[in-house]
């Protein structure tokens, strides 16, 4: 628990403790950390944040304006600004190539014509890969318009090819039927039973018989917030049990490095729905 204390304050307790050592000793540095407090609170940027990150903290700026934010989310506004603010390499799921989830997928031996939907893609760069792989049949799905928008306007004119979707996954209707769903970082973020639920019987409906569902979420080893967000923490025993009634497949833990070295412990999994095509 002290342990978890520590990583959640990090930035608050080094800022206090040089705090008070600049009033004794250096008033300067008291006045540049008192700045530094102050503008965290105005923008809700926390340096110390990002100079803690680099040496392995995680979640170390819990400022009120953060809780505050918290106790009103709403999903579109929090994932719009993320993308409005950071850049590509800026957000902690980040990947130059998702090595991992094309491995599963050829693993998997889906044909060039099967429907692919990647959820909370963002901008991830899996459907640059899948398209160059010969895909044809592919929707990528965010809440985010600003983050497909960059997606987009990274493709050029391959961006015709693919299927754009800007929803809350929670809130998606659609008549298309799937080969493969697969998500990276997202199912991780719904923290609720009743989400988590329709959750799950919204992958067991859109697939089709003999369909195939790849998730990625955050292990129990793994960070407890993300994003300014509470998360849900998983395990191959979680997960088969979520997805009952869908063949568990395999489920390994793999450790990701964000852009700025810390490391997260993620749970990916490879589920099958049963039937005949």
């Amino acid at each position: 628990m002290m342990k978890q204390l520590l990583a959640i304050n990090a930035s608050r307790i080094v800022n206090s403790i040089l705090l008070l050592i600049g009033l004794v000793f250096f008033k300067p540095l008291a006045y540049f950390v008192a700045l530094m407090m102050f503008f965290a609170g105005l923008t809700n940027y926390c340096l110390m944040e990002k100079i803690l990150q680099r040496f392995g903290f995680q979640n170390t700026c819990s400022t009120m304006a953060g809780q505050a934010e918290m106790q009103v989310y709403d999903a579109k506004t929090h994932w719009e600004k993320v993308y409005q603010t950071k850049k590509s390499n800026e957000v902690s799921w980040y990947q130059e190539k998702p090595k991992t989830s094309l491995k599963l997928i050829g693993e998997i031996g889906l044909d060039k014509n099967s429907e692919i939907i990647d959820v909370g893609a963002g901008d991830s760069k899996l459907v640059d890969n899948l398209l160059d792989l010969g895909f044809k049949n592919i929707t990528v799905l965010d809440i985010s318009p600003t983050a497909l928008n960059r997606a987009k306007k990274r493709l050029g004119n391959q961006m015709k090819s693919v299927k754009w979707v800007v929803s809350d996954l929670r809130a998606f209707e659609t008549k298309d039927r799937y080969d493969l769903w697969h998500d990276r970082a997202v199912l991780h973020f719904l923290t609720e039973e009743e989400d988590i639920s329709k959750y799950a019987e919204k992958v067991k409906q859109l697939l089709k018989p003999n369909g195939y569902l790849i998730v990625s979420a955050f292990s129990e080893n793994g960070p407890k917030r993300c994003s300014g967000l509470d998360i849900k923490q998983y395990s191959e025993h979680s997960i088969k049990k979520i997805f009952s009634g869908l063949e568990h497949i395999k489920s390994f833990e793999e450790e990701h490095a964000t852009p700025w070295g810390a490391r997260q412990i993620f749970i990916c999994s490879v589920l099958r729905k049963g039937g005949k095509k």
